[in-house]
C-alpha cells in the first residue's frame, strides 16, 4: 500500500465493512492542493454553484446594489462549503465592490468578483501518542499537574 501511494496511485483495502479506496490521490504531479481528490471534487461542486448563481447577473446593470448582490451570493455559497459537514474550506474572502470594479472595468461591461479560498486537507498519518503509568500514577500525575 505505502509503495502504491508513493507513486500516487489509489489502492483498495478489504474490511469487513467492504472494500474502500486506502488513498485519494489524483493524476497531479506537482505538489498542489489539487492532488487531493477530495479537494478536486470540492473545487467541481463549488464551481457548479457559482456559474449557477453568476449566470443572473449577466445583462443586470453594473450598480453598487447589483455588485453587492453578487457579493452575497458567491458569500452565501462559500460559507455554505466552509459550514458543512464535512467542511470544504478552512477560510476564504470575497471581493466584489469598487476596489476591483473600477470605471474602466465597468466601461468593459465586466463586473470583477475575486474570491480566495483555503481548502481542508485531508489527514496522512494518524500518530497515537501512548504513556504507561504504574499504579495510581495517572491521578498523581493530574493532580501534580494542577497545581
Amino acid at each position: 500500500v505505502g509503495a502504491l501511494s508513493t507513486a500516487h496511485l489509489n489502492p483498495t483495502k478489504n474490511s469487513s465493512d467492504g472494500e474502500y479506496f486506502w488513498d485519494d490521490w489524483t493524476l497531479m504531479s506537482k505538489s498542489s492542493s489539487l492532488q487531493r481528490w477530495h479537494a478536486v471534487n470540492g473545487l467541481a461542486w463549488l464551481y457548479r454553484r457559482l456559474r449557477v448563481a453568476l449566470e443572473q447577473y449577466v445583462g443586470e446593470l453594473n450598480t453598487s446594489t447589483t455588485r453587492s448582490n453578487l457579493y452575497t451570493d458567491v458569500d452565501t455559497i462559500l460559507a455554505y462549503m466552509q459550514n458543512s459537514t464535512p467542511s470544504g474550506l478552512y477560510d476564504y474572502y470575497v471581493i466584489c465592490d469598487s476596489s476591483n470594479n473600477t470605471a474602466d472595468v465597468i466601461d468593459k461591461l465586466q463586473i470583477i468578483c475575486d474570491i480566495g479560498i483555503e481548502l481542508v486537507k485531508d489527514t496522512r498519518t494518524v500518530i497515537l501518542n501512548n504513556v504507561i503509568y504504574r499504579t495510581g500514577g495517572i491521578s498523581t500525575s493530574i493532580s501534580e499537574s494542577a497545581t
